[in-house]
């Protein structure tokens, strides 16, 4: 007990940062996600090799919040679309044109709905299908929002 008190005095005296790294989030642009042609109706959507190779990472990515699964107050679940016409009264937005986000279970959180947010946290990249149907292509696990302050009125995310 005493040497691992030791060690944590000497780590501490050091400088030493025993906590652990801080995830980095590499930004992704809604001109990558929609970069190709999406058909609206297939039996399978096959994404470029350079957008597979998200698929698993830690990404970040700007946008507005369609909500679609609320508790109470607090989101759980939404739609993050590049801008507010590929909402309720837009156009209806293409597969590759938006991403299913979810908190993990019980951390949803108070979102307003007509503000632009930065959504980072393990993004995936493949078809996800229910009864034959494909229901999304992006999928993304929020580990951090953030509301984007300062925005100019008619904002679009890149």
């Amino acid at each position: 007990m005493r040497i691992l008190w030791l060690l944590a005095w000497f780590c501490v005296g050091c400088g030493l940062n025993l906590a652990p790294p801080k995830p980095t989030y590499r930004t992704v642009a809604w001109t990558q996600l929609s970069s190709f042609v999406c058909p609206e109706k297939s039996a399978s959507i096959p994404l470029p090799a350079e957008l597979q190779a998200l698929d698993e990472q830690r990404v970040q990515l700007s946008g507005y919040m369609v909500p679609l699964d609320v508790e109470g107050s607090r989101i759980q679940s939404f739609l993050l679309v590049r801008d507010q016409m590929l909402c309720c009264f837009g156009k209806m937005p293409r597969l590759n044109e938006w991403v299913f986000v979810e908190f993990p279970k019980g951390a949803g959180m108070e979102l307003p709905v007509d503000e632009p947010i930065q959504v980072s946290g393990r993004f995936r990249a493949r078809e996800e299908r229910e009864k034959g149907v494909v229901m999304s292509l992006y999928r993304l696990q929020a580990e951090k929002v953030e509301v984007l302050k300062n925005t100019p009125e008619g904002w679009k995310a890149s």
